[in-house]
């Protein structure tokens, strides 16, 4: 059905901000809230908008772009002892950041494609085996000159990282140029989901992108040194990321700000919007997610959103897992409130699998999995 002109001035508002409120849009058209909500039933009706949270809906799928590699990771039987050999196990699975990302939302059922590089070898054939078959869309990823990314990490008994080592140099060769041609699947997509494994030309492209066409970016930092680029291209203000899901360490990187106590929480949420993050959620592992909005340009709105105490077999990939579930849910059309359930929802049932992603996940356990926190 066609929209009216006023309801295509909603659908252009909501593609920049799915999460806004009708007042918001009313304050932004003139207009009054009843006539906003008369038009947003009159949008769901047609089938253009879904749910609370607005997204748009135009053949949904979310585009995940980013890193793919072989995780090796040992674990130790007892307390580690440092300089020598430890009695313990390894398990090898297919890993990556964005990749991870992808293969829980597949399993979510969300439909999800997957950008990214791999090498012409052994391991590349094997991580592309194991996505695919989980539901991933893996026809974007490119066999390029290189070796497949790996990367190598140390756990002790109780499942907590000790150190990593992250060798995915390849994933440098996922320039702007290469994602120029796959602008068409960029561009048709409802959400981009991406992590700082990018080159930092390629994290600015994106922002640019998705900016330029009201699509929501979320962003995964990934980690303190690699968050440094994104830091980086936040001096300049001229743009706006959607959703940024940092844990304490990232989020102190980005804002220049050390977190001393909770007091200081408020503050460095204000200097991240202040850099054009519209939405943040930071991760404090069993504390839960600070969820962070700000309203009209100075009311900061904050919210603690506990998470649930699980008998912890391997933290590896729980973050992943986390962002996967606030995307399925505001692919739901879920509240923030509820997406940040849904995060530590899809956190909890990886963090009792010893694989980087819980291969037994579904849908419904997901949603069985919120029931339990509500």
């Amino acid at each position: 059905m066609a929209m009216t002109p006023r309801e295509q001035e909603i659908v252009l508002i909501l593609k920049e901000n799915p999460l806004i409120s009708q007042e918001d849009i009313a304050q932004k058209l003139k207009t009054s809230r009843s006539s906003v909500a008369v038009h947003l039933s009159n949008l769901m009706k047609k089938g253009i908008v879904v749910g609370r949270g607005y997204i748009v809906k135009d053949n949904p799928k979310v585009c995940v772009i980013g890193g793919i590699n072989v995780d090796v990771k040992g674990h130790t039987l007892a307390e580690p002892v440092l300089y020598t050999s430890n009695p313990g196990q390894t398990v090898t699975t297919a890993g990556g950041v964005a990749r991870n990302i992808a293969e829980n939302l597949a399993r979510f059922q969300v439909p999800t494609t997957l950008l990214s590089v791999v090498g012409q070898d052994s391991l590349g054939e094997r991580v592309l085996a194991e996505t695919r078959d989980a539901g991933v869309d893996i026809t974007q990823v490119e066999k390029m000159s290189g070796t497949t990314g790996t990367y190598t990490a140390i756990l002790n008994q109780r499942g907590e990282l000790l150190v990593a080592v992250a060798a995915m140099e390849i994933i440098d060769l996922l320039t702007p140029s290469f994602l120029k041609r796959k602008e068409e699947l960029i561009l048709s997509s409802t959400i981009i989901v991406c992590d700082t494994n990018l080159p930092a030309d390629t994290l600015r492209y994106l922002i640019a992108i998705t900016n330029d066409n009201g699509i929501p970016l979320v962003i995964e930092p990934v980690s303190s040194p690699k968050v440094e680029k994104l830091k980086n291209i936040l001096q300049d203000k001229n743009q706006k990321i959607f959703l940024v899901t940092p844990n304490r360490a990232e989020a102190e990187v980005l804002a220049g700000i050390s977190i001393e106590s909770d007091a200081d929480f408020p503050v460095v949420a204000r200097q991240l919007h202040s850099l054009g993050i519209q939405n943040i959620l930071l991760t404090l592992g069993e504390r839960g997610a600070l969820f962070s909005a700000m309203k009209d340009g100075s009311e900061l709105t904050m919210q603690l959103i506990p998470a649930s105490k699980v008998n912890v077999k391997d933290v590896t990939g729980a973050g992943d897992a986390f962002v996967a579930g606030i995307i399925y849910g505001l692919m739901s059309s879920k509240s923030i409130e509820d997406c940040c359930l849904y995060g530590h929802a899809a956190a909890s049932l990886t963090l009792i699998s010893e694989t980087t992603v819980n291969s037994d996940l579904s849908a419904s356990m997901l949603e069985q999995a919120v029931e339990k926190l509500r």
